[in-house]
């Protein structure tokens, strides 16, 4: 849907947004784990985390964006879709060569990212995609299918986000997070007012770089994702062995569908923004 939708010339445009990828990339994987670590050890330090979900908490801030669903949200938000296409694959790749790194220096643990799995996810999921969408635009458009069906094609990826929210919460609580109901509760509260604070950072530096509405969003919906796609696997390396594996993986269980939930919820709102900045 994304190659039918996006003219050629957008994606040209959107890989020579240097300073733009600059920034979605530096707040995604450089400033969300520096405040995810000293937040961390703040509560560590005061008795309010336990050292193993301080742990994840570190290895979930430490993972890049998500490979489908930035891209997703900021189409249905009025965002720049290309632009979120681009970061979400340099953001992946990125993510090999960084995160085992990062790991070993903030958890102590390192651990192998498959760069072969990751090109074939991103091969799969957005670039393989995203070919087909553009070779069918040209014949498709020239035989006046895509005339007047663009609105079609923006409620079906709107109405596919929706059944990727409802499976997402399916799959987590299917999965169970092994903690005491209190626990997950106030892990809950934080993990949701980070990300909170993290929306409203990501905000506030696009208005900071005078950044034009669409490009404000895709900053704000794409640099505060976090994979689950990479991060179980990673997680799996870096701690195998571990008995409180699942408590380790329980930052991430309750970000990943959070993150869902809550762009979702903005969506309406931020594309009236972008609405209104349209000339």
């Amino acid at each position: 849907l994304s190659g039918l939708n996006l003219p050629t010339s957008e994606l040209a445009r959107a890989a020579v947004s240097v300073r733009l990828h600059a920034l979605i990339q530096g707040f995604n994987l450089l400033l969300i784990p520096l405040t995810t670590v000293l937040s961390c050890n703040a509560l560590l330090a005061a008795g309010l985390l336990q050292p193993a979900l301080r742990d994840g908490m570190v290895v979930m801030g430490l993972l890049p964006t998500t490979i489908n669903m930035c891209v997703a949200l900021s189409r249905s938000s009025g965002g720049d879709e290309a632009v979120a296409i681009f970061n979400a694959v340099l953001g992946n790749l990125l993510g090999v060569l960084l995160t085992p790194y990062l790991l070993l220096k903030l958890v102590g643990s390192a651990g192998a990212l498959s760069a072969a799995d990751t090109l074939q996810k991103l091969a799969t999921r957005v670039l393989l995609p995203l070919l087909v969408g553009q070779l069918l635009r040209p014949p498709l458009q020239g035989a006046g299918v895509l005339a007047g069906r663009r609105k079609l094609l923006s409620r079906s990826s709107e109405s596919l986000l929706l059944l990727i929210v409802y499976s997402t919460f399916c799959d987590t609580f299917l999965r169970g997070f092994g903690v005491p109901p209190a626990t997950l509760a106030g892990l809950l509260a934080f993990v949701a007012g980070l990300h909170a604070s993290h929306l409203w950072l990501a905000w506030q530096l696009g208005g900071l770089a005078g950044l034009r509405a669409k490009q404000r969003i895709t900053l704000t919906l794409t640099a505060t994702q976090k994979t689950l796609a990479l991060g179980m696997p990673l997680l799996g390396v870096v701690f195998a062995g571990r008995p409180d594996l699942g408590l380790l993986c329980t930052p991430l269980l309750l970000q990943h569908p959070l993150q869902l939930l809550v762009g979702s919820l903005l969506s309406p709102r931020l594309k009236r923004i972008a609405a209104e900045e349209a000339p």
